[in-house]
């Protein structure tokens, strides 16, 4: 993982994380939330400086909700100062946050370095540390893990370079999208979001913006 120090086994140059300046909180919610939402499906919630993510997880009908807020350091002691901000933002969120939270502080990787060993292939938040905000965490891990599968059965010479590349073209592209929604989720401008939305209800109409903005990332 991002935080693995099994990597300093094999490397001399450690691939410092850096924090993005923001915290992620999570909690569990039963369908019958305060929340206007069809509950079958992922639902997006933009707000001043932070966004929601919601979406089943199980047959119990019970959803993930994920709010990720802009923030100049972590703190676990003031989870709940954050939490009043996003509320007072939408009063309706007041009761989704009254069970239990769990938050972690949002890293990422700046460098995406090579392996100098040619037996050890690193997949995953090990290869690059992705922001949560395209949802490729363990998409990229499963993905990566397949490329390298299908590395060792062809034979491929110089397979650790031929990965990397692969791996590389890939968490680029990825990396670039990631960070495009985390600046476009967080807008503290009212103008601003009013002019996200806009253009975000217009493009997500649109085929040919799905698949030239997501179609490179989900079918690949």
């Amino acid at each position: 993982g991002i935080f693995s120090n099994t990597r300093t086994f094999f490397e001399k140059k450690r691939n410092e994380p850096k924090f993005k300046n923001a915290v992620a909180i999570r909690t569990i919610l039963k369908s019958k939330s305060t929340l206007n939402i069809d509950t079958e499906k992922i639902s997006l919630l933009m707000g001043k400086n932070c966004h929601i993510v919601v979406y089943p997880i199980n047959r119990n009908k019970e959803l993930n909700l994920v709010c990720i807020i802009r923030e100049k350091k972590y703190d676990p002691r003031i989870i709940k100062t954050l939490v009043e901000k996003v509320v007072s933002q939408n009063p309706n969120l007041k009761k989704v946050f009254e069970g239990e939270l769990k938050s972690w502080p949002l890293y990422f990787t700046p460098k995406i370095l090579q392996s100098s060993n040619s037996k050890v292939f690193y997949i995953g938040d090990a290869f690059n540390g992705f922001l949560p905000t395209l949802a490729q965490g363990a998409g990229q891990s499963i993905e990566s893990a397949y490329e390298l599968f299908k590395l060792i059965k062809e034979g491929k010479e110089d397979i650790q370079n031929a990965y990397f590349q692969e791996r590389l073209k890939r968490a680029k592209i990825v990396r670039r999208r990631s960070n495009i929604n985390f600046f476009a989720f967080h807008f503290s401008s009212t103008i601003m979001q009013v002019i996200r939305n806009f253009f975000m209800k217009f493009l997500i109409k649109r085929k040919s913006f799905i698949g030239s903005y997501l179609g490179t990332v989900y079918k690949h």
